[in-house]
């Protein structure tokens, strides 16, 4: 469950691209390159705003390239579990993610290298072969079986 939880903390900032941000750098880092102890942000910290209004906007419907991004968040804490305890658990998101790609594959004329580049994978046949895990079949086949 830590997997999870600590994904849900820092989604905002890094949805909003703050990879290399002072916030990034301020609380994430300290928290992700040490033992997980906690962070407190001050409420008169400037940052502490924007982290609220992230977390509010993060609550909206998610963009395909936001989805992704919160996969490989999710994947990095889950790999991160997988070590400490030795029992591998699956990200969540994953099926979230196929889920929409096969809406975008029925329902959109776009190509399937606009697909895969819309939900943030960088290479196609990467995009391949996390859909054919999760489904049994490749995006081209998926979209011509139906």
């Amino acid at each position: 469950m830590k997997c999870r939880i600590y994904a849900l903390l820092f989604e905002p900032v890094l949805l909003a691209g703050q990879y290399n941000g002072e916030i990034f750098r301020k609380y994430v880092a300290p928290v992700l390159n040490s033992e997980i102890s906690g962070v407190e942000i001050p409420a008169s910290d400037p940052a502490f705003v924007y982290i609220e209004e992230m977390i509010r906007l993060s609550s909206q419907e998610p963009q395909y390239y936001e989805i992704r991004v919160r996969t490989q968040l999710e994947e990095f804490w889950c790999r991160l579990l997988d070590k400490i305890t030795a029992v591998q658990i699956e990200p969540s998101s994953h099926r979230e993610d196929s889920a929409r790609i096969k809406e975008m594959l029925t329902s959109t004329t776009r190509t399937i290298t606009e697909i895969s580049e819309m939900c943030g994978f960088s290479s196609l046949s990467y995009f391949g072969k996390v859909f054919r895990q999760h489904t049994g079949v490749t995006p081209v086949q998926y979209r011509s079986g139906l």
